[in-house]
């Protein structure tokens, strides 16, 4: 059935935050790509991309939507939000672990 999406949420499971101006910039270039190959335009800011820790699925942050860190945005004024470049917290966000359960998800990719 085709319905509208509000928005698209990704998962990601990462080592270490070092560096993530390259997902960010991978961001824009993949929603550029659909849109020249699809016709499918999607806004940045309509992708969440929630980081996690690998093996404990402890969740890490939401990629940032501002382009440099700290912006000096009002939101860049939440503790924690920017310890690591771009790596943006929100106040009183609470991940659920059962968001990553089997029946909820589609896996993309699996590193092996």
């Amino acid at each position: 059935m085709l319905h509208t999406c509000k928005d698209v949420d990704l998962a990601v499971w990462i080592d270490h935050t070092n560096g993530l101006d390259a997902f960010r910039r991978a961001r824009g270039r993949a929603l550029s790509k659909l849109f020249t190959e699809q016709s499918i335009g999607v806004a940045h800011h309509q992708v969440d991309v929630f980081f996690i820790e690998p093996k404990t699925d402890r969740y890490l942050g939401r990629l940032c939507l501002f382009g440099k860190c700290p912006k000096g945005h009002r939101d860049c004024q939440v503790v924690g939000c920017g310890k690591s470049a771009l790596l943006k917290q929100h106040e009183d966000f609470v991940f659920y672990p059962d968001a990553l359960a089997d029946e909820r998800v589609v896996r993309l990719y699996t590193r092996k």
